[in-house]
Protein backbone atom coordinates (compact mmCIF):
# COMPACT_ATOMS: atom_id res chain seq x y z
CA UNK A 1 0.00 0.00 0.00
CA UNK A 2 1.27 3.23 -0.90
CA UNK A 3 -1.09 5.61 0.27
CA UNK A 4 -3.82 5.54 3.04
CA UNK A 5 -6.49 7.90 2.88
CA UNK A 6 -8.25 7.76 6.58
CA UNK A 7 -11.40 9.16 7.49
CA UNK A 8 -11.88 9.82 11.47
CA UNK A 9 -15.40 9.25 11.75
CA UNK A 10 -17.46 10.12 14.89
CA UNK A 11 -21.51 10.18 14.29
CA UNK A 12 -21.06 11.47 9.95
CA UNK A 13 -23.46 8.69 9.23
CA UNK A 14 -25.01 10.77 6.48
CA UNK A 15 -21.24 12.39 5.39
CA UNK A 16 -20.02 9.15 5.18
CA UNK A 17 -23.10 7.96 2.84
CA UNK A 18 -23.19 11.38 0.88
CA UNK A 19 -19.25 11.64 0.31
CA UNK A 20 -17.60 8.11 0.45
CA UNK A 21 -18.75 7.28 -2.72
CA UNK A 22 -16.84 9.65 -4.55
CA UNK A 23 -13.99 8.85 -2.66
CA UNK A 24 -13.62 5.36 -3.26
CA UNK A 25 -14.37 6.19 -7.13
CA UNK A 26 -11.50 8.78 -7.31
CA UNK A 27 -8.88 6.36 -5.48
CA UNK A 28 -6.45 5.45 -7.83
CA UNK A 29 -4.42 1.85 -7.37
CA UNK A 30 -2.18 1.85 -4.38
CA UNK A 31 -4.50 3.72 -2.38
CA UNK A 32 -6.67 2.49 -0.01
CA UNK A 33 -9.60 4.21 2.08
CA UNK A 34 -9.49 3.50 5.78
CA UNK A 35 -12.44 4.84 8.28
CA UNK A 36 -11.50 5.22 11.82
CA UNK A 37 -14.50 5.18 13.96
CA UNK A 38 -14.16 7.28 16.90
CA UNK A 39 -16.71 5.45 19.23
CA UNK A 40 -19.59 6.44 17.05
CA UNK A 41 -23.67 5.89 18.60
CA UNK A 42 -25.51 7.17 15.36
CA UNK A 43 -25.22 3.59 12.77
CA UNK A 44 -21.78 4.75 11.19
CA UNK A 45 -20.61 1.16 12.06
CA UNK A 46 -23.28 -0.40 10.52
CA UNK A 47 -23.51 1.54 7.67
CA UNK A 48 -19.95 0.60 6.71
CA UNK A 49 -20.33 -2.80 7.15
CA UNK A 50 -23.47 -2.73 4.87
CA UNK A 51 -22.90 -0.28 2.03
CA UNK A 52 -18.84 -0.26 2.43
CA UNK A 53 -17.69 -3.88 2.91
CA UNK A 54 -14.74 -2.94 0.94
CA UNK A 55 -13.42 -0.59 3.02
CA UNK A 56 -11.01 -0.90 5.59
CA UNK A 57 -11.94 -0.27 9.45
CA UNK A 58 -10.43 0.70 12.25
CA UNK A 59 -12.32 0.71 15.14
CA UNK A 60 -12.01 2.49 18.52
CA UNK A 61 -13.92 1.82 22.27
CA UNK A 62 -14.55 5.94 22.75
CA UNK A 63 -14.34 9.14 21.22
CA UNK A 64 -10.23 10.00 21.89
CA UNK A 65 -10.86 13.15 19.36
CA UNK A 66 -8.85 13.89 16.57
CA UNK A 67 -5.79 13.84 18.27
CA UNK A 68 -6.21 10.84 19.63
CA UNK A 69 -8.03 8.97 16.94
CA UNK A 70 -5.74 10.04 14.44
CA UNK A 71 -2.45 8.86 16.30
CA UNK A 72 -4.12 5.86 17.13
CA UNK A 73 -5.45 4.67 13.65
CA UNK A 74 -1.99 5.77 12.05
CA UNK A 75 -0.28 3.55 14.48
CA UNK A 76 -2.27 0.32 13.76
CA UNK A 77 -2.02 1.12 9.66
CA UNK A 78 2.10 1.52 10.52
CA UNK A 79 2.25 -1.63 11.92
CA UNK A 80 2.19 -3.88 9.35
CA UNK A 81 4.30 -5.44 6.71
CA UNK A 82 2.06 -3.25 4.25
CA UNK A 83 2.65 0.01 5.95
CA UNK A 84 1.80 3.17 3.56
CA UNK A 85 4.88 5.29 2.69
CA UNK A 86 2.12 8.85 2.58
CA UNK A 87 -1.20 9.33 5.12
CA UNK A 88 -4.08 11.34 4.11
CA UNK A 89 -6.03 12.59 6.77
CA UNK A 90 -8.94 13.38 5.28
CA UNK A 91 -12.60 14.59 7.35
CA UNK A 92 -15.82 13.19 6.27
CA UNK A 93 -17.77 16.31 4.75
CA UNK A 94 -14.71 16.62 2.41
CA UNK A 95 -16.45 15.91 -1.68
CA UNK A 96 -13.51 15.27 -4.01
CA UNK A 97 -13.72 14.51 -8.00
CA UNK A 98 -11.28 12.89 -10.22
CA UNK A 99 -7.67 13.40 -9.81
CA UNK A 100 -7.66 15.29 -6.63
CA UNK A 101 -5.26 12.90 -4.67
CA UNK A 102 -2.53 12.79 -7.93
CA UNK A 103 -1.35 16.36 -7.84
CA UNK A 104 -0.76 15.60 -3.89
CA UNK A 105 1.33 12.76 -4.40
CA UNK A 106 3.19 13.74 -7.32
CA UNK A 107 4.51 16.85 -5.87
CA UNK A 108 5.81 14.31 -2.57
CA UNK A 109 7.74 12.42 -4.87
CA UNK A 110 9.14 15.01 -6.27
CA UNK A 111 10.06 17.02 -3.41
CA UNK A 112 11.45 14.86 -1.04
CA UNK A 113 12.13 17.78 1.37
CA UNK A 114 8.55 18.11 1.82
CA UNK A 115 6.87 16.82 4.90
CA UNK A 116 3.50 17.64 3.89
CA UNK A 117 1.42 19.38 1.45
CA UNK A 118 -2.55 20.01 1.13
CA UNK A 119 -5.20 21.31 -1.77
CA UNK A 120 -7.01 24.37 -2.13
CA UNK A 121 -10.19 24.31 -0.22
CA UNK A 122 -12.90 25.57 -1.32
CA UNK A 123 -16.73 25.78 0.37
CA UNK A 124 -19.39 23.49 -0.01
CA UNK A 125 -22.59 24.77 0.23
CA UNK A 126 -25.88 23.11 1.26
CA UNK A 127 -29.43 23.49 -0.14
CA UNK A 128 -31.88 20.91 0.38
CA UNK A 129 -34.59 22.75 -1.04
CA UNK A 130 -32.61 23.36 -4.49
CA UNK A 131 -33.62 21.28 -7.17
CA UNK A 132 -31.14 20.36 -10.54
CA UNK A 133 -31.75 23.30 -13.25
CA UNK A 134 -30.74 24.04 -16.22
CA UNK A 135 -29.87 27.04 -15.69
CA UNK A 136 -26.84 25.94 -13.18
CA UNK A 137 -23.65 24.80 -15.22
CA UNK A 138 -22.85 21.11 -15.02
CA UNK A 139 -20.02 20.51 -13.39
CA UNK A 140 -16.92 18.98 -15.09
CA UNK A 141 -14.36 16.89 -12.97
CA UNK A 142 -12.75 19.67 -11.56
CA UNK A 143 -15.63 21.68 -11.08
CA UNK A 144 -14.29 24.60 -13.92
CA UNK A 145 -16.87 26.23 -15.92
CA UNK A 146 -16.64 29.30 -17.86
CA UNK A 147 -15.65 32.34 -16.40
CA UNK A 148 -17.96 34.92 -15.90
CA UNK A 149 -16.07 38.94 -17.00
CA UNK A 150 -15.93 40.22 -13.35
CA UNK A 151 -13.31 37.60 -12.37
CA UNK A 152 -10.50 35.66 -14.87
CA UNK A 153 -10.61 32.51 -14.10
CA UNK A 154 -13.34 32.12 -11.71
CA UNK A 155 -15.17 28.98 -11.62
CA UNK A 156 -18.80 29.19 -11.57
CA UNK A 157 -20.40 26.94 -9.02
CA UNK A 158 -21.24 23.34 -9.54
CA UNK A 159 -24.16 20.97 -8.44
CA UNK A 160 -23.64 18.09 -6.62
CA UNK A 161 -27.02 15.55 -6.04
CA UNK A 162 -26.40 12.70 -3.36
CA UNK A 163 -28.24 10.85 -1.29
CA UNK A 164 -28.02 11.22 2.09
CA UNK A 165 -30.65 10.11 5.14
CA UNK A 166 -31.94 13.25 7.31
CA UNK A 167 -34.29 13.67 10.69
CA UNK A 168 -37.06 15.49 10.11
CA UNK A 169 -37.31 19.05 12.22
CA UNK A 170 -40.42 17.67 14.36
CA UNK A 171 -38.98 14.80 15.43
CA UNK A 172 -35.76 12.22 15.92
CA UNK A 173 -37.65 9.21 15.56
CA UNK A 174 -39.38 9.52 12.06
CA UNK A 175 -36.42 9.70 9.22
CA UNK A 176 -37.00 10.33 5.60
CA UNK A 177 -34.89 9.74 3.05
CA UNK A 178 -34.26 12.73 0.92
CA UNK A 179 -31.89 13.69 -2.08
CA UNK A 180 -29.53 16.76 -0.88
CA UNK A 181 -27.85 19.00 -3.14
CA UNK A 182 -24.29 20.49 -2.33
CA UNK A 183 -22.93 23.12 -4.63
CA UNK A 184 -19.52 23.14 -5.24
CA UNK A 185 -18.42 27.10 -5.12
CA UNK A 186 -15.65 29.00 -5.59
CA UNK A 187 -15.27 30.44 -2.92
CA UNK A 188 -12.36 29.42 -0.18
CA UNK A 189 -13.24 27.97 2.57
CA UNK A 190 -12.32 28.75 5.97
CA UNK A 191 -10.54 25.93 7.52
CA UNK A 192 -7.55 26.25 5.86
CA UNK A 193 -8.38 28.06 2.01
CA UNK A 194 -4.88 28.43 0.15
CA UNK A 195 -3.08 27.89 3.12
CA UNK A 196 -2.04 29.22 6.31
CA UNK A 197 -0.07 31.26 8.36
CA UNK A 198 0.34 33.16 11.83
CA UNK A 199 0.37 36.71 13.00
CA UNK A 200 3.29 37.17 15.43
CA UNK A 201 1.09 36.82 18.28
CA UNK A 202 -0.49 33.21 16.84
CA UNK A 203 -3.97 34.32 14.97
CA UNK A 204 -4.36 31.91 12.15
CA UNK A 205 -5.30 33.13 9.03
CA UNK A 206 -4.91 32.08 5.52
CA UNK A 207 -4.58 32.75 1.47
CA UNK A 208 -7.74 33.52 0.80
CA UNK A 209 -9.31 33.64 4.91
CA UNK A 210 -8.48 36.36 6.82
CA UNK A 211 -10.88 36.28 10.24
CA UNK A 212 -14.46 35.83 9.08
CA UNK A 213 -13.50 37.14 5.33
CA UNK A 214 -12.98 34.49 2.42
CA UNK A 215 -12.24 35.77 -1.16
CA UNK A 216 -13.11 34.28 -4.38
CA UNK A 217 -11.01 31.84 -6.04
CA UNK A 218 -9.56 33.57 -9.26
CA UNK A 219 -6.47 31.65 -9.68
CA UNK A 220 -4.56 34.53 -7.64
CA UNK A 221 -3.20 31.70 -5.24
CA UNK A 222 -2.82 29.17 -7.97
CA UNK A 223 0.99 28.52 -7.90
CA UNK A 224 2.42 25.74 -5.10
CA UNK A 225 3.87 27.92 -2.20
CA UNK A 226 5.57 26.99 1.05
CA UNK A 227 3.05 27.67 4.01
CA UNK A 228 2.94 27.33 7.87
CA UNK A 229 0.20 25.33 7.64
CA UNK A 230 -2.24 23.44 5.49
CA UNK A 231 -5.71 22.28 7.04
CA UNK A 232 -5.84 18.90 9.00
CA UNK A 233 -9.38 18.72 6.78
CA UNK A 234 -6.67 17.27 4.02
CA UNK A 235 -3.34 16.59 5.12
CA UNK A 236 -0.81 14.57 3.13
CA UNK A 237 1.83 13.23 5.17
CA UNK A 238 5.17 11.99 5.30
CA UNK A 239 4.44 8.47 7.52
CA UNK A 240 7.89 8.66 8.38
CA UNK A 241 8.18 12.28 9.03
CA UNK A 242 4.74 11.82 11.51
CA UNK A 243 6.35 8.64 13.37
CA UNK A 244 9.46 10.57 13.90
CA UNK A 245 7.51 13.77 15.08
CA UNK A 246 5.26 11.63 17.72
CA UNK A 247 2.14 12.44 15.45
CA UNK A 248 -0.45 15.02 16.98
CA UNK A 249 -0.11 16.56 20.28
CA UNK A 250 -2.97 14.63 22.35
CA UNK A 251 -3.50 17.49 24.37
CA UNK A 252 -5.24 19.30 21.91
CA UNK A 253 -7.88 17.21 21.39
CA UNK A 254 -9.28 18.88 18.48
CA UNK A 255 -8.83 22.08 16.10
CA UNK A 256 -5.10 23.89 15.40
CA UNK A 257 -3.74 20.23 16.04
CA UNK A 258 -2.26 20.13 12.34
CA UNK A 259 -1.16 23.69 12.97
CA UNK A 260 0.87 22.35 15.92
CA UNK A 261 2.32 19.79 13.52
CA UNK A 262 2.98 21.56 10.70
CA UNK A 263 5.01 23.94 12.72
CA UNK A 264 6.69 21.02 14.12
CA UNK A 265 7.93 20.10 11.53
CA UNK A 266 8.94 23.05 9.77
CA UNK A 267 11.29 23.23 12.97
CA UNK A 268 12.46 19.91 12.15
CA UNK A 269 13.43 20.86 8.52
CA UNK A 270 10.97 19.84 6.62
CA UNK A 271 8.49 22.08 4.36
CA UNK A 272 5.00 21.77 4.43
CA UNK A 273 3.43 23.16 0.96
CA UNK A 274 -0.34 23.83 -0.53
CA UNK A 275 -0.47 22.14 -4.19
CA UNK A 276 -3.23 24.05 -5.85
CA UNK A 277 -3.15 22.12 -8.71
CA UNK A 278 -5.75 19.80 -6.72
CA UNK A 279 -8.86 21.12 -4.63
CA UNK A 280 -11.36 19.41 -2.40
CA UNK A 281 -14.73 21.03 -1.15
CA UNK A 282 -15.58 20.68 2.32
CA UNK A 283 -18.60 21.29 3.94
CA UNK A 284 -17.42 22.27 7.31
CA UNK A 285 -19.13 22.06 10.73
CA UNK A 286 -19.38 18.27 10.49
CA UNK A 287 -18.45 17.49 14.22
CA UNK A 288 -19.15 20.80 16.00
CA UNK A 289 -21.17 23.88 14.79
CA UNK A 290 -19.10 26.76 14.81
CA UNK A 291 -21.09 28.42 17.13
CA UNK A 292 -20.29 26.29 19.87
CA UNK A 293 -18.74 27.50 23.23
CA UNK A 294 -17.12 24.11 23.50
CA UNK A 295 -15.30 24.32 19.85
CA UNK A 296 -14.37 28.22 21.22
CA UNK A 297 -12.85 26.93 24.14
CA UNK A 298 -10.79 24.09 22.36
CA UNK A 299 -9.45 27.43 20.27
CA UNK A 300 -7.95 29.46 22.87
CA UNK A 301 -6.74 26.63 25.42
CA UNK A 302 -5.27 24.90 21.77
CA UNK A 303 -4.09 28.02 20.67
CA UNK A 304 -1.75 28.61 23.44
CA UNK A 305 -0.69 25.59 23.85
CA UNK A 306 0.87 25.46 19.91
CA UNK A 307 2.41 28.79 20.96
CA UNK A 308 3.97 27.08 24.02
CA UNK A 309 5.31 24.33 21.74
CA UNK A 310 6.86 26.45 19.10
CA UNK A 311 7.41 29.57 19.94
CA UNK A 312 10.82 30.16 21.61
CA UNK A 313 12.26 27.47 18.74
CA UNK A 314 10.71 29.69 16.40
CA UNK A 315 12.74 32.77 18.00
CA UNK A 316 15.91 30.77 18.74
CA UNK A 317 16.30 29.53 14.98
CA UNK A 318 15.06 33.13 13.18
CA UNK A 319 17.58 35.41 15.48
CA UNK A 320 20.39 33.06 16.64
CA UNK A 321 21.13 30.75 13.28
CA UNK A 322 23.29 28.13 13.65
CA UNK A 323 26.92 28.23 13.00
CA UNK A 324 28.46 25.45 14.28
CA UNK A 325 26.98 23.48 10.99
CA UNK A 326 30.22 23.73 9.15
CA UNK A 327 32.01 22.53 12.11
CA UNK A 328 30.39 19.54 12.43
CA UNK A 329 30.46 18.91 8.92
CA UNK A 330 34.51 19.13 9.04
CA UNK A 331 34.47 16.70 12.40
CA UNK A 332 32.79 14.30 10.22
CA UNK A 333 34.70 14.27 7.45
CA UNK A 334 37.94 14.67 9.44
CA UNK A 335 36.51 11.25 11.38
CA UNK A 336 35.92 9.64 8.00
CA UNK A 337 39.29 10.62 5.91
CA UNK A 338 41.96 7.99 6.04
CA UNK A 339 44.51 7.75 9.22
CA UNK A 340 47.51 8.19 6.75
CA UNK A 341 45.70 12.22 6.36
CA UNK A 342 45.00 12.07 9.91
CA UNK A 343 48.90 11.15 10.87
CA UNK A 344 50.45 13.39 8.33
CA UNK A 345 48.38 16.43 9.94
CA UNK A 346 49.99 15.80 13.46
CA UNK A 347 48.93 15.73 17.08
CA UNK A 348 47.11 18.36 18.35
CA UNK A 349 49.18 20.27 21.40
CA UNK A 350 47.86 20.23 24.69
CA UNK A 351 47.18 23.65 24.95
CA UNK A 352 45.23 23.45 21.38
CA UNK A 353 43.29 21.46 22.98
CA UNK A 354 42.55 23.10 26.38
CA UNK A 355 41.82 26.20 23.93
CA UNK A 356 39.88 24.29 21.77
CA UNK A 357 37.33 23.11 25.38
CA UNK A 358 37.87 26.77 26.81
CA UNK A 359 35.52 28.39 23.41
CA UNK A 360 33.14 25.05 23.54
CA UNK A 361 32.19 26.13 27.23
CA UNK A 362 32.03 29.55 25.65
CA UNK A 363 29.72 28.73 23.02
CA UNK A 364 27.87 26.76 25.22
CA UNK A 365 27.28 29.18 27.80
CA UNK A 366 26.43 31.90 25.41
CA UNK A 367 23.80 29.33 23.68
CA UNK A 368 22.00 29.08 27.01
CA UNK A 369 21.85 33.28 27.08
CA UNK A 370 20.60 32.98 23.82
CA UNK A 371 17.77 30.01 24.64
CA UNK A 372 16.64 31.90 27.68
CA UNK A 373 16.08 35.25 26.11
CA UNK A 374 13.73 33.54 23.07
CA UNK A 375 11.76 31.75 26.19
CA UNK A 376 12.05 35.22 27.98
CA UNK A 377 10.35 36.91 24.45
CA UNK A 378 7.88 33.89 24.18
CA UNK A 379 6.45 34.05 27.12
CA UNK A 380 6.15 37.76 27.05
CA UNK A 381 4.30 37.35 23.59
CA UNK A 382 2.30 34.71 24.90
CA UNK A 383 1.15 36.74 27.63
CA UNK A 384 -0.01 39.65 25.81
CA UNK A 385 -2.24 37.21 23.59
CA UNK A 386 -3.66 35.88 26.81
CA UNK A 387 -4.55 39.85 27.12
CA UNK A 388 -6.52 40.06 23.71
CA UNK A 389 -8.14 36.88 24.63
CA UNK A 390 -8.75 38.84 27.74
CA UNK A 391 -10.41 41.59 25.98
CA UNK A 392 -12.32 39.01 23.02
CA UNK A 393 -14.17 38.27 26.27
CA UNK A 394 -15.07 41.44 27.85
CA UNK A 395 -16.49 42.18 23.92
CA UNK A 396 -18.10 39.01 24.25
CA UNK A 397 -19.86 40.12 27.47
CA UNK A 398 -21.06 43.54 25.86
CA UNK A 399 -22.67 41.81 23.16
CA UNK A 400 -24.68 39.43 25.65
CA UNK A 401 -22.37 36.51 24.61
CA UNK A 402 -21.93 35.06 28.07
CA UNK A 403 -21.30 31.64 27.40
CA UNK A 404 -18.35 32.64 24.77
CA UNK A 405 -16.74 34.55 27.26
CA UNK A 406 -17.15 31.74 29.59
CA UNK A 407 -15.33 29.46 27.19
CA UNK A 408 -12.41 32.04 27.50
CA UNK A 409 -11.83 31.88 30.85
CA UNK A 410 -12.24 28.37 30.75
CA UNK A 411 -9.83 27.57 27.59
CA UNK A 412 -7.37 29.72 29.60
CA UNK A 413 -7.59 27.59 32.44
CA UNK A 414 -7.63 24.26 30.46
CA UNK A 415 -4.27 25.55 29.18
CA UNK A 416 -2.13 26.49 32.55
CA UNK A 417 -3.20 22.84 33.13
CA UNK A 418 -2.48 21.16 29.85
CA UNK A 419 0.96 23.05 29.89
CA UNK A 420 1.92 20.77 32.73
CA UNK A 421 1.39 17.55 31.06
CA UNK A 422 3.78 15.89 28.96
CA UNK A 423 3.32 17.24 25.11
CA UNK A 424 3.29 14.33 23.16
CA UNK A 425 0.97 11.13 22.69
CA UNK A 426 1.97 7.67 23.61
CA UNK A 427 3.22 7.12 20.25
CA UNK A 428 5.65 9.67 20.04
CA UNK A 429 9.33 8.11 19.90
CA UNK A 430 11.84 10.78 21.19
CA UNK A 431 11.57 14.15 22.14
CA UNK A 432 14.47 16.56 21.49
CA UNK A 433 15.41 19.82 22.95
CA UNK A 434 17.56 22.33 20.34
CA UNK A 435 20.74 20.58 19.52
CA UNK A 436 22.43 23.64 20.75
CA UNK A 437 21.33 22.89 24.20
CA UNK A 438 22.69 19.47 24.05
CA UNK A 439 22.65 17.86 27.16
CA UNK A 440 24.54 20.21 29.62
CA UNK A 441 21.35 22.32 29.41
CA UNK A 442 20.26 23.46 32.79
CA UNK A 443 16.08 23.48 32.19
CA UNK A 444 15.86 26.09 34.56
CA UNK A 445 19.10 28.37 34.42
CA UNK A 446 18.01 28.87 30.91
CA UNK A 447 14.39 28.95 31.85
CA UNK A 448 13.02 26.46 29.20
CA UNK A 449 9.28 25.90 28.95
CA UNK A 450 7.91 22.53 31.01
CA UNK A 451 7.41 21.27 27.02
CA UNK A 452 10.32 20.50 25.25
CA UNK A 453 10.79 21.13 21.57
CA UNK A 454 10.81 18.23 19.38
CA UNK A 455 13.26 18.25 16.58
CA UNK A 456 13.64 15.78 13.60
CA UNK A 457 17.40 13.54 14.34
CA UNK A 458 18.38 13.95 11.09
CA UNK A 459 21.96 11.88 12.47
CA UNK A 460 23.81 11.52 15.46
CA UNK A 461 25.80 14.14 15.19
CA UNK A 462 23.32 16.92 13.80
CA UNK A 463 20.09 17.88 15.67
CA UNK A 464 19.22 21.53 15.27
CA UNK A 465 16.52 24.04 14.73
CA UNK A 466 15.42 25.43 11.26
CA UNK A 467 14.14 28.84 10.37
CA UNK A 468 10.20 28.72 9.51
CA UNK A 469 8.18 29.93 6.89
CA UNK A 470 5.12 31.67 7.36
CA UNK A 471 5.40 33.06 11.11
CA UNK A 472 4.97 36.86 10.16
CA UNK A 473 5.85 39.39 12.08
CA UNK A 474 2.17 41.83 11.66
CA UNK A 475 -0.34 42.42 14.43
CA UNK A 476 -3.15 40.88 12.18
CA UNK A 477 -6.32 42.25 14.17
CA UNK A 478 -5.97 46.00 13.84
CA UNK A 479 -5.10 45.52 10.10
CA UNK A 480 -7.91 43.53 8.99
CA UNK A 481 -10.39 45.50 10.67
CA UNK A 482 -8.79 48.87 8.90
CA UNK A 483 -8.10 47.35 5.79
CA UNK A 484 -11.71 45.67 5.58
CA UNK A 485 -11.70 43.63 1.99
CA UNK A 486 -8.87 44.98 1.69
CA UNK A 487 -6.82 43.49 3.66
CA UNK A 488 -6.12 40.61 0.81
CA UNK A 489 -4.30 43.10 -0.98
CA UNK A 490 -2.37 44.44 1.87
CA UNK A 491 -1.20 41.01 2.72
CA UNK A 492 0.25 40.54 -0.83
CA UNK A 493 1.86 43.96 -0.96
CA UNK A 494 3.34 43.94 2.52
CA UNK A 495 4.82 40.32 3.02
CA UNK A 496 5.89 36.83 1.32
CA UNK A 497 1.94 35.88 1.05
CA UNK A 498 0.80 36.02 -2.81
Amino acid sequence: MDIAVVILNWNTEGYLRSFLPALLESLPEGAQAVVADNGSTDGSVALMESEFPQVRRILLDRNYGFTGGYNRAVAELLKGTDAPRYVLLLNSDILVSKGWLKPLTDWMDSHPECGACGPKLHALDIDADLTADASIPATTSSGNAEAPAKCKNQQTPGLTQVHEESSDASTTENKASRSVNYIKTDRFEYAGAAGGFLDRFGYPYCRGRVLKRTETDCGQYDEPKDVLWVSGACLLVRSSVWQSLGGLDDRFFAHMEEIDLCWRMQLSGWKVTVVPESTVWHLGGGSLPKDSPWKLQRNYCNNLLMLENNLAATLYAENFPRTSQSGQKAAADAENADQESLNAAGAESAESRSNDVAMTDSWTENTKKQWAKCVRRARALIFFRMLLDGASAVIYCLQGHFDFAKAVVSGHKEYRAKRRLPAWSATSQSLYTPDSLQSNLDAKEAECPPNKVRVREKDEAARTLHPVTGYARLFLLPAAFAKGRGIFKYLTEHQDYK
